[in-house]
């Protein structure tokens, strides 16, 4: 079996390669006029069903960093309100007049920083990043005379650009930090070339995959379509080895939107979460997706809900992180079509670890009863667990840590083991008899 780090052995590619091959005719016809000319597009975004929404600014200058890895669209996202304003940038699409159409991918946005490009917007936050077009598209032949034809979108919003005012061109080339920039585009151009020089997946190592990256629910990316390869390439992005796998506490389903159930659409979002070193959700953005924005948003806000067992490194001192959460639609006749193994005798607990009652509760003489529902693999192994009844985070914290050392049988179908779930009580105090 191939190891997933294969990245960690490729050269530092150089920036100054980016611009230094000589531009032949056909690249300076596609990458536009080279006159200082500047072009600016701005959407108001209001999130549907949602008091929330944020300003996105779009920024074109051909010369203002000429590549030809492409042509480098700025993008700005500020004036967030509410409590779900996210950017997602592969909802985020380009139209050169009535001739070509390019949905903003993964790979070609960053941030400047040379991360993923997208995520949480809280009220006086602010984000910029970019997006290298690619060279084929005939951006030239647009940006200009017909600027007012190339139209940017993103979810059901839509605008022009149009020729930037000099103040508007100066507040912009003040505002990119050439030095950073360079650095974003580097992490950025490195990250592309792991991509393609990434070694093929065949179906066995496709399938543990997505098994070690989504316990339990790996069977969803061949359901859906996704391909493993492609969320083996963003995960390096942010580094493997600062994937975590810290069980959840608290597990919340995404709202699945009537008009999109009335639609029939549905799909599977991957969204990378980051979690604090205690088990927080502090961002959230879309990995990978295979449906639409209204439910990228759904997905979006039920993760940051989400709780976790704080990480741990090497040395067992508590890390901060990320975590692969895959959120799945599908309606009922979906399901009905592909219903899931049905457990016949579902998992048992072989040996009861103890909760420890905390002294800060028994001082407090805070009582009461923790359940949590624990999923259970073919081999008897717990691989999540969800916080179904609550009562103190001292006691929550109690039951998960005595949960975790508890010993299960697995559940049985037709005489296989097979994965199956079982609420799991812990009581505080224990009866006295126990």
């Amino acid at each position: 079996m191939r190891r997933l780090c294969w990245f960690v052995s490729i050269a530092v590619f150089s920036l100054a390669a980016l611009w230094s091959v000589p531009t032949t005719r056909a690249q300076e016809a596609s990458t536009g006029a080279q006159d200082g000319s500047a072009y600016l597009a701005e959407l108001s975004v209001k999130e549907l069903g949602q008091a929330s929404g944020m300003r996105l600014q779009f920024f074109y200058q051909p010369d203002l960093v000429p590549t030809p890895a492409g042509h480098l669209v700025f993008v700005y996202a500020d004036e967030a309100y509410g409590e779900a304003s996210f950017l997602v940038a592969t909802d985020i699409a380009f139209e050169l007049g009535d001739e070509q159409v390019y949905r903003v991918e993964f790979e070609q946005c960053s941030n400047m920083l040379g991360d993923p490009l997208g995520g949480r917007l809280k009220p006086g936050d602010s984000l910029l990043g970019f997006i290298m077009l690619p060279s084929a598209l005939r951006v030239g032949d647009f940006f200009g005379e017909r600027v007012s034809e190339v139209t940017v979108r993103y979810a059901h919003h839509r605008a022009s650009f149009r020729d930037a005012t000099l103040e508007e061109k100066e507040n912009w080339t003040s505002s990119i930090a050439k030095p950073q920039l360079m650095t974003a585009l580097n992490h950025w151009w490195e990250w592309v070339q792991l991509i393609e020089d990434a070694p093929p997946m065949n179906d066995g190592e496709a399938q543990f995959f997505a098994e070690r990256i989504f316990p339990g629910q790996g069977h969803i990316l061949a359901q859906e379509e996704v391909s493993p390869e492609a969320i083996r390439n963003a995960i390096t992005r942010v580094g493997e080895r600062r994937l975590l796998t810290s069980a959840a506490t608290q597990r919340v389903a995404p709202n699945y939107p009537q008009a999109a159930r009335a639609k029939g659409v549905g799909g599977l979002v991957v969204v990378l979460v980051y979690l604090s070193q205690s088990g927080q959700v502090e961002d959230a953005l879309v990995l990978s997706s295979s449906t639409v924005h209204m439910l990228n948003m759904a997905a979006l806000k039920a993760a940051t809900e989400w709780r976790f067992v704080a990480g741990k490194d090497r040395n067992g001192n508590a890390t901060d992180g990320w975590r692969l959460l895959p959120f799945q639609f599908r309606l009922a006749s979906d399901v009905e079509a592909n219903p899931a193994p049905v457990a016949e005798t579902p998992p048992s607990v072989l040996k009861l670890y103890p909760a420890v009652y905390p002294d800060r509760a028994r001082r407090s003489r805070i009582e009461g009863t923790v359940v949590y529902r624990a999923r259970i693999d073919e081999r008897g192994k717990l691989i999540e667990a969800s916080l179904e009844k609550g009562v103190h985070p001292l006691l929550d914290q109690a039951a998960l840590v005595a949960l975790e050392k508890t010993l299960f049988s697995p559940a049985m179908n037709r005489g296989r083991a097979v994965k199956g779930e079982i609420d799991v009580p812990f009581k505080f105090p224990e009866d006295e008899e126990n």
